[in-house]
């Protein structure tokens, strides 16, 4: 009879090759340039690629995807903390921003036939596709038009509102005709003006008390069809695989009708988070989109209708109003850059 006796070592996680050590507070006198790929970190740091690439995976070296945001001037930093501070309620406390209840968010979006490069999964015997285009400039598009409003429940008819007013196609088959010094373009611009007499007339007719306003100027996070929602009817828009402009029309309009209203109520919640840090970074957009977990707040039914924000926050941006020209510019000059 054999009996095995079963010993744990005590050289746990102290025995075989020795890890090499690196010291990671040099990592920040390293320049951003020279830490965009491995191969480029390695050369910085002098180590070889698999000790970088163990530091990656445990964890001590954070990959960070860097994407590039518009670049403001005073004036544009000064609009945008006029928005915010005007989005406020200041009459309770502490201070709220608004429901956005009496807001439609306008904005226009092209939906690509398909993208310059695809992921696919395959069969390992199955060929990958092969797809052509004269020119990646010249993949086919659509101009669809979104409005959107917050979700919310109509007392009136007595049923909720999803807060999707419409999507609109613009698939006219024309050549633009571009701007030269022989003439100028004569093609339909984006938007309107805000006193723009056909819309105005629109409005009487109908009997509305309806403004137009715009958001200030290179600020798509402080529109929620470019903060969130065509993101996620993106996504399902490519879900459709659409091969002719017909059925990307139809995809696009399919996914804006499946579109839960949650999730636009959700976008809202995210844009009201947005300006509370715009007020704190005094108009920049240097700051990450804060996470509260809405999906979370959902299932326990607490998730807040407007966000709150600091009576120091809101101090803090009208005084860099009052003195923009100091207060603003030093605050560029200290926002680290490449």
């Amino acid at each position: 009879m054999e009996v095995l006796l079963m010993c744990s070592s005590r050289m746990t996680k102290k025995i075989g090759r020795k890890k090499i050590q690196i010291d990671l507070e040099m990592m920040s006198l390293i320049p951003f340039g020279r830490r965009t790929n491995i191969r480029s970190t390695t050369k910085a740091f002098g180590m070889s690629k698999t000790t970088v690439w163990r530091r990656i995976k445990d964890g001590s070296i954070k990959a960070h995807s860097n994407a590039i945001k518009p670049g403001f001037s005073l004036k544009t930093r000064i609009a945008r903390l006029k928005h915010c501070l005007e989005m406020l309620d200041e009459s309770v406390s502490p201070a709220v921003f608004s429901g956005m209840y009496d807001r439609i968010h306008i904005d226009e979006k092209w939906f690509y036939m398909s993208k310059t490069t695809q992921k696919y999964y395959l069969h390992p015997m199955e060929a990958p596709p092969v797809r052509r285009c004269t020119s990646k400039n010249f993949i086919p598009k659509v101009m669809f038009l979104s409005a959107l409003a917050r979700p919310r429940y109509d007392e009136y008819v007595n049923t909720p509102f999803d807060g999707k007013i419409g999507m609109w196609a613009f698939i006219f088959m024309e050549a633009a005709k571009r701007k030269s010094k022989n003439r100028v373009a004569d093609n339909a611009r984006p938007h309107i003006a805000i006193g723009d007499e056909q819309f105005c007339e629109a409005v009487r007719q109908f009997g509305l008390d309806a403004r137009i306003c715009f958001q200030p100027p290179n600020s798509p996070d402080l529109n929620v069809n470019d903060l969130g929602y065509f993101r996620s009817i993106d996504e399902h828009q490519h879900s459709k695989a659409p091969n002719t402009v017909p059925e990307l029309v139809a995809g696009v309009e399919k996914s804006f009708r499946e579109c839960p209203s949650y999730l636009i109520n959700n976008v809202f919640l995210t844009l009201q988070t947005c300006m509370n840090e715009i007020l704190k970074k005094k108009g920049d957009n240097d700051y990450y989109i804060p996470h509260m977990k809405k999906d979370h707040l959902i299932r326990i039914g607490e998730l807040p209708t407007c966000i709150q924000c600091d009576s120091e926050v809101i101090t803090a941006a009208k005084e860099a109003l009052q003195a923009p020209q100091h207060q603003l510019y030093q605050q560029e000059n200290e926002t680290p850059h490449e």
